[in-house]
């Protein structure tokens, strides 16, 4: 079976987890991706295995597609890993369709259910970035008839989880002929397993400091307490870029946190963090905190973490299988559930931390995270992925 994967808009932990995948696949695997992420990838040893076809930096998506459209047209499966608004979805409509193509969808809502999800923030910033997405886009490139247009064309229609595969379900926004079982975004790497140390704990909090997205005076709050009472030695790291004034707001409180009390370390980032610093923090990283909001918005469109939107603290737990701690109405898929905890208020999420601080929680919650994650071994993703494959070809 020939097999392309084509990833254009700079989604590499996606590819990559695909690449990790299908390593040892008896499919040909052909690979369509930009210069930038090949130059990421390129040099890891499963590399090797596929046949990489690399859009160069100054060449159009649309260009790319045509000058590839007899190539791709000799596959049996498409797969697109991801679609972006900001390119428009014309160069996808005019590949062909001879070949049984699937799409990953990221954001359900933005895609199936527009027109009862549009959200606007009242803010000048905002209204301006709204209405230059209206102007830019939706007009400019026609989105809303180009992405009408993909949606009647392709084969099949995967998400990366259980939970939006079920909500896409109850809610009648995909034709149940045409949807496939989740094809997850991450793959477990058991290499980020670190030793735990008796006297000290490091808490990470992965992304870009956003009040949108994270509120983090909740843990200042909680930190505070706890530090009150505990002469453990605790680290908090912001894993993401932070400029804007309610992120400098946010290090300004955690700074003065660190210097009234000797047992606390606060470490964060003004810059976009390389993913080799990323990928070492990690490793000494015990427990991810995702104080997360899990109403969000993507583009015009209200989306919900968990459930229409995979989060990246998702990947995080699975890639690297370390513990977490999210709110409760964020829904996650019930094979990673053992390794998170959940809170529903200020009071639960102290109490969560000061066991993981006081007990041996952690010790157990990373001693079962090999068994938890079986499922997102390379192994079993590649036999389950290949059999979805193979029955769509023989329909």
């Amino acid at each position: 079976m020939k097999i392309a994967i084509i990833e254009l808009h700079g989604h590499l932990e996606c590819l990559n987890s695909l690449c990790k995948i299908f390593e040892h696949s008896s499919f040909r695997i052909d690979i369509y991706t930009t210069s930038g992420i090949y130059s990421e990838l390129r040099h890891y040893s499963y590399s090797r295995q596929f046949r990489w076809n690399v859009k160069p930096q100054k060449m159009s998506v649309k260009k790319f597609l045509t000058l590839s459209k007899t190539a791709l047209n000799n596959y049996d499966i498409l797969f697109f890993t991801t679609m972006e608004i900001e390119t428009g979805y014309s160069p996808y409509t005019d590949i062909g369709q001879k070949p049984a193509t699937i799409l990953r969808i990221h954001n359900i809502n933005s895609w199936f259910n527009r027109i009862h999800n549009i959200r606007l923030y009242i803010t000048p910033h905002d209204l301006f970035k709204d209405f230059s997405y209206l102007i830019r886009v939706f007009f400019g490139k026609a989105d809303w008839f180009h992405k009408a247009r993909i949606l009647r064309s392709i084969s099949f229609f995967t998400f990366p989880t259980n939970q939006m595969t079920q909500f896409a379900k109850t809610n009648h926004l995909v034709n149940s002929g045409k949807l496939i079982a989740p094809i997850p975004v991450s793959v477990f790497d058991p290499e980020y397993h670190k030793p735990l140390e008796k006297e000290h704990i490091t808490f990470t909090i992965p992304g870009k400091v956003d009040k949108r997205r994270r509120d983090y005076y909740l843990i200042l709050r909680v930190l505070k307490n706890i530090l009150k009472k505990s002469n453990k030695g605790i680290k908090l790291i912001f894993l993401g870029k932070a400029t804007n004034n309610y992120a400098k707001d946010v290090i300004k409180q955690f700074k003065k946190l660190s210097v009234d009390y000797s047992t606390f370390e606060f470490q964060y980032f003004t810059a976009r963090v390389p993913q080799t610093q990323f990928e070492d923090i990690i490793k000494k990283t015990d427990l991810f905190i995702s104080p997360i909001n899990i109403q969000t918005k993507y583009k015009l469109y209200r989306e919900i973490y968990g459930q229409t939107k995979l989060s990246g603290i998702e990947s995080d737990i699975i890639r690297y299988g370390k513990p977490a701690i999210l709110p409760r109405d964020y829904q996650v898929d019930e094979d990673i559930q053992d390794l998170i905890d959940f809170y529903s208020n200020e009071e639960e999420l102290s109490a969560i931390l000061k066991e993981y601080i006081h007990t041996d929680l952690l010790s157990r919650k990373t001693s079962m995270a090999k068994i938890i994650l079986e499922n997102y071994s390379p192994e079993k993703l590649l036999s389950e992925i290949e059999k979805i494959f193979l029955s769509l070809v023989n329909q």
